[in-house]
């Protein structure tokens, strides 16, 4: 069984991600995954989990979450001294390098995705996770505040460039600056768009079901349907589009694109 897959430009190649937990050897399911350098990796596998591509180190934090599950199944960090990681039952916890901390949340729900900014001259961080009926922010000092959604506007995804303005993806779009939603736009009935990312304000790539992806130029949204089959997240880097799901036949889906 295999947990991941690797792209070196030309072909994919199976991998398998060991990890030691309980004191043995498995190769866990990877929910989410950050990397600062190709031997700083951080994957949310159940729990944290940290490697250099080959050796992977497992924390077990179940007795910190107050939980015997492994239910961490997001991550996102500034760097490896400040990590985020969120799973069931609103579990958020932050590491600084050292130790854990847990974040209480205020809530039982799922976090769904976690992104976060800095604005190095205001001295001021902002940390976002969304739970479909409402956004989390985490400041600088790691103090908690919730901004609501509307209901056709539920909050999946959520990605910003500036603590100061972030987006939302779910139902359709939604643009929030200084935490208040200033407009949302809605694509296709029904189709919930799962993963938003960008590069900066004029490069954001959101995916959805029904191979559905939108892209915004600075200006406006544009709508593609790539094919059969559910987009569940995306990533961007410079040029370089990467949307993973799944096929009409329950086949692990991915699509590369390029942009011109």
């Amino acid at each position: 069984m295999y947990n991941a897959v690797h792209w070196n430009g030309i072909t994919w190649t199976p991998v398998k991600m060991i990890v030691k937990f309980r004191g043995s050897l498995i190769c866990p399911q990877i929910n989410g995954m950050t990397a600062f350098s190709p031997s700083d990796i951080w994957m949310a596998s159940g729990d944290p989990t940290n490697g250099d591509g080959q050796n992977w180190k497992d924390y077990d934090i179940r007795i910190l979450t107050g939980y015997d599950s492994l239910n961490i199944y997001k991550v996102w960090g500034f760097n490896s001294n400040e990590m985020y990681f969120g799973g069931m039952f609103g579990c958020i916890v932050y590491y600084n390098g050292q130790s854990w901390q847990k974040l209480e949340s205020g809530t039982i729900l799922r976090i769904n995705d976690i992104y976060g900014a800095e604005d190095k001259f205001q001295n001021k961080k902002s940390v976002y996770c969304t739970l479909f009926d409402m956004i989390i922010k985490i400041d600088e000092k790691n103090n908690i505040s919730k901004i609501d959604c509307i209901p056709e506007f539920f909050a999946a995804s959520v990605w910003c460039k500036n603590p100061n303005k972030f987006y939302t993806s779910g139902g359709g779009i939604s643009e929030y600056v200084n935490d208040i939603r200033k407009k949302s736009t809605m694509f296709i009935d029904n189709i919930a768009l799962s993963k938003i990312r960008g590069t900066d304000y004029n490069n954001i790539i959101a995916v959805g079901g029904w191979g559905f992806v939108v892209h915004f130029n600075g200006i406006s949204w544009q709508t593609y349907h790539t094919g059969n089959g559910d987009f569940t997240s995306v990533s961007v880097k410079d040029k370089i589009v990467a949307a993973v799901g799944w096929s009409d036949n329950d086949k692990a889906l991915i699509t590369i694109g390029i942009r011109n």
